[in-house]
């Protein structure tokens, strides 16, 4: 009798935990379970879902207090946020590469095109040869650099071809610097100021006709 007595309670006892365990705890509604289904269906989250996530987001903020404790899966929906914004920036950082290896590949077609100008001037080619171009940009400032050997050092042809070039290369005027080395030392640095201000001068001189740019006189300016 005792046993059964015992028994009997263990029974109870047994019923009356499920009750409270499994009471307690109610089935989402279906709001609920929507918003659940739809963060499990995201799957590897990619660039094309951000939408989707701002949409589940959106959605998952309306739900109430009660409800948001029932999507047991919520750590997957903030780990797609996060995945979207490291994504995000990811793609950011790609863009402004390629914008930037863009920017250096046209500058360097321009930088050559300065040397064959260059070239093009020289009264005595043999004398001056340029060894290369090349393009350095920082921020929004240019730097072209042109190394060189030289017998006559720096000609009024190569002062003309680099001031002329500044004059028809207005976008670049206040952005440009074309640096010259030799034997790898710099040799002389030149930008718009610095032809401007010889052009100045020079020009009140002869308005009308061809100037010839003293590299003595602009190296002076520089210096």
């Amino acid at each position: 009798m005792r046993k059964l007595r015992k028994h009997l309670v263990i029974f109870v006892v047994t019923g009356l935990l499920m009750v409270v365990l499994f009471g307690c705890s109610k089935k989402p509604d279906e709001a609920t379970q929507k918003v659940i289904d739809d963060i499990n269906a995201l799957g590897e989250v990619s660039l094309d879902d951000e939408s989707k996530v701002e949409k589940l987001t959106t959605v998952y903020s309306t739900l109430t207090d009660e409800q948001k404790n029932n999507v047991n899966n919520y750590a997957k929906l903030l780990d797609a946020q996060e995945k979207i914004e490291e994504l995000k920036g990811e793609a950011a950082e790609a863009k402004a590469k390629e914008e930037e290896e863009f920017k250096n590949a046209e500058h360097t077609k321009l930088a050559i095109q300065l040397c064959k100008r260059i070239q093009d001037c020289l009264k005595n080619p043999s004398s001056f040869k340029i060894q290369s171009c090349s393009c350095h940009i920082d921020g929004e400032k240019y730097y072209y650099l042109v190394k060189f050997t030289s017998q006559n050092g720096f000609g009024n042809d190569i002062s003309n071809a680099v001031c002329q070039y500044f004059k028809d290369s207005k976008e670049l005027s206040n952005t440009l610097t074309i640096n010259f080395e030799t034997d790898g030392e710099m040799f002389a640095s030149m930008n718009y100021s610095n032809c401007k201000d010889v052009w100045d001068i020079l020009e009140k001189n002869d308005p009308d006709g061809r100037i010839d740019y003293d590299p003595d006189f602009i190296l002076e300016s520089i210096d």
